[in-house]
């Protein structure tokens, strides 16, 4: 189990304070949680994307960094590993 963190968080990643109020606005309006993608591509694909629950289909080599806000933050472990095991932060 990956340890615990400040704000609620489980992991290796966190948001700030205005992160975690858009992320429950947005739990809010969807009428549940949504799970974030940190995704391998270039450009666009560079930041963390962000999906109801379900609807983004994860592959086998993608790995739960951690929980934010009541929502998963996933990516590939490859990319994970590559990257040096980063810490990731969320802001808005």
């Amino acid at each position: 189990m990956p340890a615990k963190l400040h704000n609620g968080t489980v992991g290796r990643v966190t948001a700030t304070r205005a992160a975690c109020r858009a992320i429950t606005a947005l739990r809010v309006v969807r009428g549940g949680p949504v799970m974030f993608v940190q995704s391998a591509g270039c450009c666009d694909g560079s930041d963390p994307m962000c999906f109801p629950v379900g609807e983004f289909a994860l592959g086998d080599g993608d790995m739960l960094v951690g929980v934010v806000c009541g929502c998963t933050f996933h990516m590939n472990a490859d990319q994970y590993e590559a990257l040096g095991r980063p810490f990731f932060v969320l802001d808005v």
